[in-house]
C-alpha cells in the first residue's frame, strides 16, 4: 500500500489559469491522473491573485482561514505564578516540617521563617521560591505548619514557559478553532486577519430532479447533491449563497452559469459530467469563454469529475451519484478548497489493517464506506460497510470512514495494510 499522502496543498487565494486548458477537444478524453496527483495537478494550473482579507473580532473567528502569522505580544504566563491555591514558601523553609512558620503579607527579606497566602493564578511575591499546596499544610492560628517537605520550584509557572514572547503562535492558513482563539484571547488579542469567506453556489443538472419537499413525478427523483455540496462548504467556512437546479437545456444552463459569473468564488454543479446526449455542461461553458478539463481521476467512483473556470470564478463539476459526488467533493473540492482561501491541509489518509476480504484486479484507486474498530492487539482495523455502488448512501450512515484502495493494489485479505480518511474531519 502506499504511504499517506495529502488531499490537500499549500497556497495563497488563487485562480486557476486558463491557458492549460484551451479546447474542448484537449480535455474528451485526458490522460489518466492517479489521486495523489490531484492536488500538485491543480496547484500547477493556478495563478497567484490577490488574497482577500478581513479583520474578526475572536467571537466570529471560529471556522475562518487564517490570513498572516500570529507572533506572542506577550509571554504566556506574562509573570511568576502559583499554579495552586496555598503558600509561597522562603528556601529556608522548605524542609523544615516541625516548625511553625508565620503567615505574612509579603515575603520579609530579613526573615528566614515566613509564608504568604497565594490562591492560584497569584504572582509569587519576591523572596519566595516554592508555593506548597494548602492540602500539605496546618493552618495554626496566623501559622502553618508542614505536612510534607516542599522542594524548590514546586508548583510555580514560570513567566513565558508557555509562550515566549515574540513566538510565532499560529500561522498563516490554519483554519481557526476554539483551541486557537483561546490561546489569542489569553495573549490579549482581540482581533485577528483571517481570510474573506469563500462564496460558493451549487448547480445540480437534470430534468429528472426534483427539490427535497416538492413534488415528484414517477421518473424523477429527489435532489441529494446540492443539499451534501452545499454542506460539505459550510462545514468548511464558505458561505453558499444559491441553490439551483437547471433542466438539461443548453440555454438554461449557460444563462445560470452566466448569471453565476464573478458573483461567487466557486460553482459546484453536479451531473452532466459525462459525454451523452444530454450533458451540456462542458459545451455550455466554453461557449460563455470559460475552460473546461475532465481529470479523468483514476479512482472509483467519481472518475467524470472536472474543473475548469469562467472569467475569475473557479468551477468544480461532480458527478451525479451521490457517492461518487462526495469522493468528488472530497478529493478534488478540497484541493481546489485550499487553494482558493489559503487554508492549510486539513486532512491526511492514515493507516489501518484490512478487516475484510475483497478480490480485485489493480487499476482504479477505490474508496469505500468503511467502519473503524480497535483490535485486541490496539490496531485500526477497517471494515467494508455496503454492497458498492456510486448511488448508495445508506452505508455511509454507518461509517465513520472512507476506506482506499490504492489503484496499485490487488486482491486485499484481512489484515492488510489500508488506508482510510476520518469522516470527522471531512463532514
Amino acid at each position: 500500500m502506499d504511504a499517506p499522502a495529502g488531499l490537500c496543498f499549500r497556497s495563497r487565494i488563487m485562480r486557476l489559469d486558463p491557458s492549460p486548458l484551451p479546447s474542448a477537444d484537449s480535455t474528451m478524453h485526458p490522460p489518466r491522473l492517479e489521486v495523489d496527483a490531484v492536488p500538485g495537478f491543480i496547484s500547477a494550473r493556478l495563478s497567484r491573485a490577490k488574497a482577500l482579507l478581513t479583520s474578526v473580532s475572536l467571537a466570529g473567528a471560529r471556522g475562518r482561514v487564517l490570513g498572516g502569522d500570529v507572533v506572542a505580544p506577550t509571554a504566556l504566563p506574562p509573570f511568576d505564578h502559583s499554579a495552586m491555591d496555598g503558600y509561597a514558601l522562603r528556601h529556608a523553609d522548605l524542609t523544615d516540617r516541625d516548625a511553625l512558620i508565620p503567615v505574612v503579607a509579603s515575603a520579609d527579606a530579613d526573615s528566614a521563617c515566613s509564608a504568604v497566602r497565594v490562591f492560584t493564578g497569584s504572582a509569587i511575591p519576591d523572596g519566595t521560591e516554592s508555593v506548597v499546596m494548602q492540602e500539605h499544610v496546618e493552618r495554626i492560628g496566623e501559622a502553618i505548619r508542614l505536612k510534607r517537605a516542599a522542594s524548590a520550584g514546586a508548583n510555580i509557572r514560570r513567566a513565558g514557559e508557555d509562550v515566549l514572547q515574540g513566538a510565532r503562535v499560529l500561522s498563516v492558513g490554519q483554519v481557526l478553532d476554539v483551541r486557537h482563539l483561546a490561546l489569542l484571547a489569553a495573549l490579549g488579542i482581540e482581533r485577528v486577519t483571517v481570510a474573506r469567506r469563500l462564496r460558493v453556489a451549487v448547480v445540480a443538472l437534470g430534468t429528472e430532479l426534483v427539490p427535497p419537499g416538492g413534488l415528484r413525478a414517477d421518473a424523477q427523483v429527489f435532489d441529494a447533491n446540492s443539499t451534501m455540496a452545499a454542506a460539505f462548504f459550510t462545514r468548511h467556512g464558505c458561505d453558499v449563497v444559491s441553490e439551483i437546479r437547471v433542466a438539461d437545456e443548453p440555454l438554461a444552463i449557460a444563462r445560470t452559469l452566466q448569471d453565476l459569473e464573478g458573483t461567487v468564488d466557486l460553482i459546484v454543479t453536479s451531473g452532466g459530467m459525462a459525454d451523452g446526449d444530454r450533458d451540456y455542461t462542458h459545451a455550455s461553458l466554453m461557449d460563455l469563454g470559460g475552460t473546461w478539463r475532465t481529470l479523468g481521476v483514476n479512482m472509483k467512483p467519481g472518475k467524470p469529475a472536472s474543473i475548469g473556470t469562467l472569467g475569475d470564478t473557479t468551477v468544480l463539476g461532480l458527478p451525479g451519484n451521490p457517492f461518487a459526488a462526495l469522493v468528488g467533493l472530497i478529493v478534488i473540492g478540497g484541493p481546489i478548497l485550499c487553494a482558493l482561501d489559503g487554508r492549510r491541509p486539513f486532512l491526511t489518509r492514515e493507516q489501518g489493517n484490512a478487516g475484510f476480504d475483497l478480490d480485485r484486479r489493480s487499476g482504479r484507486a477505490e474508496f469505500f464506506p468503511a467502519r473503524r474498530e480497535l483490535s485486541s492487539d490496539r490496531r485500526t482495523v477497517i471494515r467494508r460497510l455496503g454492497k458498492g455502488g456510486s448511488a448508495r448512501l445508506q452505508p455511509l450512515l454507518e461509517a465513520d470512514a472512507l476506506g482506499y484502495i490504492a489503484g496499485a493494489a490487488g486482491a486485499i485479505r484481512h489484515g492488510d495494510p489500508i488506508a482510510y480518511l476520518p469522516l470527522d474531519r471531512l463532514l
